[in-house]
C-alpha cells in the first residue's frame, strides 16, 4: 500500500526554500501518494483563530479528523517549529499519523529539539539528510536516537550545459545565499592572494540573491563585497550574477566552471545541495571542513580547515591563504569529470527513494503496532533540559520546566501564526528564550562542526533540575488541556538560568538579554555568579564595561572598554569590543578617546563584513568631538553609508552633520 503523506506549505520567497519544495514534490511525490495542504488555513483548522491559544484538547480532536487518511504529517521548514505544538495535539487526540522531520538544519532546531523529546512516539521518524546531521542531533539530544533515520535528500542530476571551452585562465563560481557565513569575502581575498603571488588567478562569477530575501536594495553584506573587489582591484576578476534560477540555468552557470568554491560556516548545512548538483555536471569542489559539505564532496574536492578567530567565543573562519592554496591546487589537478558525476550518483532518486520506502513503511509498521502508545504528558517537574547532551547543560533550559517552555512555545506560535495571517509580529518571550538558546549552543556547536574538541561545560555544571529557586509563576499551569499565557517570568527565568550550573556560553546568553530589556539588577547579579576567570581578558573587560555602563557608571565603563580594546591585538570579529568602546566614549563625555581604536581597526579592515557599522561608530564620535572633526566625520560617514545603504542611522547622522555645517556658515 502506498505510503500516504500530508505535506504542511506555503509558497516561499526564499529560492532555497523553493527548490525543495520543488525536490520534495518532483522526487517524494513520485514514490509516495503527497498532498500539500495550505499552512495557515490548515494550521488555523486544526489550532483554532491565530492569536487564541490553542485549546489541546479541541486541537487534538480536530487535528484526528484531518489526518485520518495518512501515515505521516511533514511540516515544511515554515511549519517545523510548530511541530512540537502538532505533536501535542496529535498526543491529545490519539491521532494515527506520525511525524515526519526531515531536519534541513539539524544544528538549528535545538529548542525544537528540546520540546519534541518527550512528546514522540514509536512510528515517528527525525531524517537527517547526512551522517554530519545525525551526530549533531545526537550531539544536542541523545534522547531523539531512537526516531533518528540516515537518508540523504534525493538529487536528480542537473542538464548538464556546455563545457568552458579550455583556457590558460581558469574560471570558479559560486552559488547560493551571498551571507557573511558563506565566506564569499574569503573568495575574494584568496583571489587577490593569487595574483600577488603570481600564480594563475581565476575569475568568479558569484551567483545569488544580492537583497538577502528581502532587503531594500542591496544587503550590506553584499555592498561590502563590492567595496572588497574594488579596492583590491578585482574588478575584472569577479562577477555578481544575482539569482540563477531553474534547473537548466544552474546547470548551464555550474558546467562553466572549472571548480564550484561552496564555503560555508553555518549551523544549517546539513546538506548542501549545491555541491551535488556541481559534481553531477562533473565539476569539483572547494568547501569547507565542516558539517554536511565533508559527506556532500567527499573526495572530489578539496576542503579547506575551519579554525577559531579567537577565543572561545570568537566565529570560527578560514585563513584566505588556505583558501588561495587550496583552490590553486583544485584547479591545476582536478579530480576527474567521471568520478565527481560517479560520487554524485549516490545521492540519485534511484538510490534514495527506495531507503526512504523501506524507512517509512518501517516506522509505519511500528507506528500501527504501537498506535495507542501516547506518551505521557510530562510532569510538572520534568526538566525542561534532556538527561544528557549539549542541551542538558545550555540555558535558558537548565531553569525551566518542560511544561513551562512548552506554554512558552504555544504563546510563541501564536505571534507566529499572526504574523502569517498578515497581523503584526511582536517581539515573545519565546522568541527571547529562543535567542539565548541559540547563542547558549552556538560555540560548542560550530566546534563540533569544525571537528576541533568542543568546549567542556563549566566545571560546576551538574544534571539538569528544576532550580530550587523556581522563578516566580502566573496562575495557570503546564499540564491544562488549554495553553494559555506563559506560566513564568522570563526575566527571572535568565536570572537563575545564569546563576545555575551551565555553559558557560549560555550564562553570558542570559546575560546579555537581561541587559538587553534594562533588567541590570539582575543582570549584574548573575554576571557576580560567572567564572570570570574563563573568561579572556579581552572579553571580559568588554562584559565588565557593558554591565558598568548600564549601571550608569560611565568613566568606569570607559575604563573597562579601552582595557578590552588594548588587551591584545584586535583581530576582524572583535568589532563588538570597538563599538563598545565608541559608545561608551559618548557616554563618558569624551568621545575623541576612542577615535584611534577605530582608525587603526579601519585602515586593517576597511570593509570587513561588520566595518560599515563601526565607520559610522567613528563618523560619530568625530562629529562629537570637541572641537568636531567634520572632514574626517564627512568621510567616515561617506564610507559608512557605501556599506549599508542609506539607512535610517546613516540619514540622521548626516542629516546632524548637514545642520551643524549650516549653523556655523550663518553669519554672527
Amino acid at each position: 500500500m502506498t505510503t500516504r503523506v500530508l505535506r504542511i506549505r506555503r509558497p516561499s520567497a526564499l529560492l532555497t526554500a523553493q527548490a525543495y519544495e520543488q525536490l520534495f514534490d518532483l522526487q517524494l511525490g513520485s514514490t509516495f501518494a503527497v498532498t500539500a495542504v495550505p499552512l495557515v488555513a490548515w494550521c488555523d483548522a486544526v489550532l483554532g483563530p491565530a492569536g487564541a491559544p490553542p485549546d489541546l484538547s479541541a486541537a487534538g480532536r480536530r487535528f484526528a479528523a484531518l489526518t485520518a487518511d495518512y501515515d505521516y504529517f511533514a511540516p515544511n521548514f515554515e511549519c517545523i517549529p510548530l511541530a512540537p505544538l502538532l505533536l501535542a495535539a496529535r498526543n491529545r487526540g490519539g491521532a494515527r499519523a506520525r511525524l515526519l522531520f526531515i531536519a534541513h538544519a539539524a544544528g538549528a532546531y535545538a529548542f525544537e529539539w528540546a520540546l519534541l523529546a518527550p512528546l514522540l512516539a514509536p512510528g515517528d521518524v527525525v531524517v537527517a539528510p547526512s551522517e554530519s546531521a545525525r551526530r549533531t542531533i545526537e550531539f544536542l539530544c541523545p534522547a531523539l536516537r531512537p526516531y533518528l533515520h540516515v537518508v540523504h535528500h534525493p538529487m536528480r542530476p542537473l542538464p548538464a550545459g556546455p563545457a568552458r571551452p579550455r583556457s590558460p585562465v581558469p574560471h570558479v563560481v559560486s552559488l547560493g545565499r551571498v551571507h557573511a557565513l558563506k565566506l564569499v569575502h574569503r573568495q575574494i581575498e584568496a583571489l587577490a592572494l593569487l595574483r600577488a603571488a603570481r600564480r594563475p588567478t581565476p575569475t568568479m562569477d558569484v551567483g545569488g540573491p544580492l537583497d538577502d530575501a528581502g532587503w531594500a536594495g542591496p544587503h550590506p553584506y553584499t555592498r561590502t563585497l563590492a567595496d572588497k573587489v574594488r579596492r583590491l582591484g578585482l574588478t575584472e576578476r569577479v562577477r555578481f550574477v544575482g539569482a540563477v534560477r531553474g534547473d537548466a540555468a544552474k546547470g548551464a552557470f555550474l558546467s562553466r566552471a572549472d571548480a564550484l568554491v561552496n564555503l560555508s560556516v553555518t549551523l544549517e548545512e546539513s546538506f548542501p545541495k549545491t555541491p551535488v548538483e556541481a559534481l553531477g555536471v562533473g565539476v569539483p569542489v572547494l568547501g569547507t571542513d565542516w558539517n554536511g559539505l565533508r559527506d556532500t564532496v567527499g573526495p572530489c574536492g578539496v576542503l579547506v580547515p575551519v579554525r577559531p578567530a579567537g577565543d572561545e567565543f570568537a566565529p570560527l573562519d578560514v585563513d584566505p591563504a588556505d583558501v588561495a592554496d587550496a583552490l590553486g591546487a583544485l584547479v591545476a589537478a582536478p579530480p576527474a569529470p567521471d568520478r565527481c558525476r560517479a560520487w554524485a550518483a549516490q545521492f540519485g532518486p534511484d538510490v534514495i527513494l527506495p531507503r526512504y520506502q523501506a524507512v517509512l513503511d518501517r516506522a509505519a509498521a511500528v507506528g500501527e503496532a504501537a498506535r495507542h502508545a501516547v506518551p505521557a504528558w510530562p510532569h510538572a517537574t520534568t526538566p525542561a533540559a534532556p538527561a544528557a547532551g549539549l542541551l542538558a547543560h545550555a540555558a535558558p533550559l537548565n531553569a525551566l520546566a518542560w511544561g513551562d517552555l512548552f506554554t512558552v512555545h504555544a504563546a510563541w506560535a501564536s505571534a507566529v501564526r499572526r504574523g502569517w495571517a498578515g497581523g503584526p509580529r511582536v517581539v515573545t518571550d519565546g522568541d527571547r528564550l529562543r535567542s539565548v538558546l541559540d547563542a547558549a549552543v552556538t560555540p560548542d556547536l560550530s566546534r563540533f562542526f569544525a571537528r576541533g574538541p568542543a568546549a567542556a561545560p563549566a566545571a560546576d555544571v551538574a544534571p539538569p533540575h528544576v532550580p530550587s529557586h523556581t522563578p516566580p509563576r502566573a496562575t495557570s499551569g503546564p499540564g491544562t488541556a488549554r495553553a494559555t499565557a506563559p506560566v513564568v517570568e522570563i526575566s527571572a527565568v535568565l536570572a537563575t538560568a545564569a546563576a545555575e550550573p551551565g555553559t558557560l556560553a549560555g550564562r553570558l546568553a542570559c546575560v546579555g538579554e537581561l541587559l538587553a530589556v534594562g533588567v541590570v539588577a539582575d543582570a549584574v547579579r548573575a554576571w557576580e555568579r560567572i567564572p570570570h576567570a574563563a573568561l579572556a581578558p579581552a572579553r571580559r573587560a568588554y562584559w565588565t564595561a557593558r554591565l558598568s555602563g548600564a549601571s550608569e557608571r560611565p568613566q568606569d565603563a570607559l575604563s573597562h572598554a579601552l582595557r578590552a580594546c588594548a588587551a591584545a591585538p584586535l583581530g576582524e570579529h572583535d568589532w563588538p569590543y570597538l563599538r563598545e568602546l565608541a559608545r561608551c566614549a559618548r557616554g563618558a563625555g569624551d568621545p575623541a578617546v576612542a577615535l584611534d581604536a577605530l582608525r587603526e581597526w579601519l585602515r586593517r579592515y576597511p570593509d570587513a563584513q561588520e566595518s560599515g557599522p563601526v565607520w559610522l561608530e567613528l563618523a560619530v564620535n568625530a562629529t562629537r568631538a570637541r572641537p568636531a572633526l567634520a572632514a574626517e566625520a564627512d568621510d567616515a560617514l561617506q564610507h559608512a553609508s557605501a556599506l549599508l545603504g542609506d539607512i535610517p542611522a546613516v540619514a540622521k547622522l548626516r542629516r546632524r552633520i548637514d545642520a551643524t555645517r549650516n549653523a556655523e556658515l550663518l553669519p554672527a
